[in-house]
Parts: structure tokens; C-alpha cells; sequence
């Protein structure tokens, strides 16, 4: 793998893994043999990298075998999952401790999340909005292999999603100016309800 190969985490392709493995028998089965060998994620160090097209493989295939509804569902419960590892947990909790706990910091947080899971994969930053119930997240320079199919898109718009139950506010993301080829979305981030 050269150096500017995009790489994940380990630890987010174990974590659907997990997920996958408490599925029902034949949903399980049919998602892990569409996937196709997933040995190097399941056996590797959780902070170590893996190829990120391992992770989409893992990603489409849940995609395939999911109604909609539970394929975003399952995203943001893989969102949650992640915040629970080490290698996030101590940047939310600094983040808290030093910015509090509300929609915008957590917003302001992502791009350093998306730092500590995704390498060589484009950048995330965020746009403040008009106000603090509103913003935007943008990423750019994903790799475009890897984002043409629109599941990633989607799958980082669900765990975005995340932000709402972490500060137990209602809101809404949308991902808007999709461009698969370039790799880039903007993610606008709503608050409609305060806690």
C-alpha cells in the first residue's frame, strides 16, 4: 500500500463487524459473503490503519441487504460505537470539558474526529452558520473511487446525525452540492429542537 493510500481506523470496520455479527443468521451471512474477506479489518491492531476500500466494501454490502430506514439507523449506531473507542472518546470529552456540550461544538469537533479516523481521505472542516442551531460541515478531496457509489455520503450524513443524540436535541443533516467525481458534500447541520 503506498504512503497516500487512503486508510481508516481498524477499529470502524471492526465496529461494523460487531454490529453485523448481532444481525439476524441469514442477513448476517448474506452481507459478510457480499463483503468478501474482511480477515485483515477483523484481525487488525483497533488504532492500526486499514485500506479504506476494505471499509466501504463492508459499508456497501450492509447497504445491499438493509431496508433504507435500518441501513441509516445502523450508521448512526456505528457512530455511536466509535465515540465509545479511545481514540475518540478523548477528544469529545476535552472537547466538552473545554467548549461544553451543545450542537455547534460538537460540529466544530468533527473535523478533528474525522482526523483521527480517516488518513489521506480528504478533509472535513466546518462553516459556522447564521446562528448556533445552524451549520455546515464540508468535505473535500475525498477519493472519488471510493465515494462514487454515494455510500459514504450517506453513511458520514447518518453518523453526523450522531450529534443530535450526543446533546439530546432534535435536528436535521442534509447533504447538499454532492459532487461523487470531485469527492465533496456539504453537510448542513439544523438544530429544530432545543433540550
Amino acid at each position: 500500500m503506498s504512503p497516500q493510500a487512503p486508510r481508516v481506523r481498524a477499529l470502524t470496520s471492526q465496529v461494523a463487524l460487531a454490529y453485523i455479527g448481532n444481525l439476524k443468521p441469514a442477513q448476517r451471512d448474506a452481507i459478510l459473503r457480499d463483503a468478501g474477506e474482511v480477515t485483515r479489518a477483523r484481525d487488525a491492531f483497533q488504532f492500526g490503519w486499514i485500506p479504506f476500500e476494505l471499509q466501504i466494501r463492508i459499508l456497501d454490502a450492509m447497504r445491499r441487504h438493509m431496508a433504507p430506514a435500518e441501513w441509516r439507523e445502523s450508521q448512526r449506531t456505528l457512530a455511536l460505537a466509535y465515540m465509545d473507542k479511545p481514540v475518540l472518546r478523548g477528544l469529545l470529552d476535552t472537547a466538552v470539558h473545554v467548549l461544553g456540550l451543545s450542537v455547534h461544538t460538537c460540529c466544530r469537533w468533527a473535523p478533528r474526529a474525522f482526523d483521527a479516523l480517516f488518513k489521506d481521505a480528504g478533509t472535513l472542516r466546518h462553516e459556522p452558520g447564521p446562528d448556533q442551531s445552524r451549520c455546515a460541515l464540508v468535505l473535500e478531496g475525498f477519493p472519488p473511487a471510493l465515494f462514487s457509489s454515494g455510500t459514504f455520503n450517506d453513511s458520514l450524513a447518518a453518523a453526523f446525525e450522531v450529534i443530535f443524540t450526543l446533546t439530546k436535541t432534535q435536528g436535521t443533516v442534509h447533504s447538499t452540492e454532492v459532487d461523487l467525481v470531485a469527492g465533496s458534500a456539504r453537510y448542513l447541520v439544523a438544530t429544530t429542537s432545543a433540550p
